[in-house]
């Protein structure tokens, strides 16, 4: 009788938190088999059935010693309690991978990520008007109510957690720690293990920035097809020549120190919660 097929990680969050730096550096370890990008199976296609899950997953075990892929929408707080239900009721073994990052940065990138995508449709709207119309930005950088609803059903030691300032100042280490946790090759240098994560930049041309999303999306398809050792180096020289185009925009943060402070007040309570249910250390994130 063939052995069931399961995933022995699943990727959830949080996203702008360096959840794509990590993707990728799971995606090129040779004992990791995963799809290049998320399946959504849990919140998007779990009427398809397990069967559907693991036949899609399957499709990337060609000698790897473990299975899994990384879906950000899995930690949306609307999506959270059934996604840790359906995980847990169908895999109480899988080990869950989370990164967490400043939470108001997290808002800054959000809010810029969703403009130059346009789910933002107001090209001058400011950071403080877009956290008020568009709650959400504010809601997924609540932590505490959605790991909570990991903590209670898995066991911590099936819980990894990343702070995005860790990738910043040690992604060497990250990477090892990682793959620690997952019981697989730590002395493994990644490609990508240097490289810049996600642009929080305010472009200039939001059209520029469509365009080029729009033109990474349709590679991203086109990959699919593609061997994973040749889709690697593809990837490379794709993410060079965009690299390029957003050269043409101008790398800017936000400057409003008030709007910055008073959202900071705001999320003390949750990383006191999220100290107190992770034993992560996060006082500097309180100042």
């Amino acid at each position: 009788m063939q052995s069931k097929i399961k995933p022995n990680f699943i990727g959830i969050g949080f996203q702008r938190c360096g959840t794509s730096w990590l993707n990728n550096i799971l995606f090129e370890h040779p004992e990791v088999g995963k799809p290049i990008s998320g399946l959504h199976f849990f919140t998007d296609n779990f009427s398809k059935g397990e069967g559907w899950y693991e036949e899609k997953l399957a499709k990337h075990l060609h000698g790897e010693r473990i299975l899994g892929e990384f879906s950000t929408p899995y930690c949306y707080p609307n999506s959270a309690p059934t996604v840790a239900e359906r995980i847990h009721s169908l895999y109480p073994d899988v080990k869950l991978i989370f990164s967490i990052r400043h939470p108001v940065k997290r808002c800054e990138s959000d809010f810029k990520r969703l403009v130059r995508i346009g789910k933002i449709k107001e090209t001058k709207i400011t950071f403080e008007s877009a956290i008020e119309y568009y709650p959400e930005i504010r809601e997924r950088s609540l932590y505490s109510p959605v790991l909570s609803q990991f903590y209670s059903r898995f066991p911590k030691s099936n819980i990894h957690i990343i702070r995005f300032d860790d990738i910043e100042n040690n992604s060497h280490d990250v990477v090892k720690k990682l793959f620690s946790f997952l019981n697989i090759d730590q002395e493994f240098v990644p490609p990508s293990v240097t490289n810049p994560m996600g642009s929080t930049y305010k472009m200039q041309s939001i059209l520029l920035e469509r365009s080029i999303i729009q033109i990474q999306e349709r590679v991203q398809i086109l990959l699919r097809h593609f061997p994973k050792n040749s889709s690697t180096s593809v990837r490379k020289i794709g993410k060079y020549f965009v690299k390029k185009l957003r050269k043409l925009n101008l790398s800017s943060s936000i400057n409003d120190n008030e709007v910055m402070m008073k959202l900071g007040s705001e999320f003390k309570n949750d990383l006191i919660e999220t100290m107190h249910l992770t034993g992560l250390d996060l006082e500097e994130w309180l100042e």
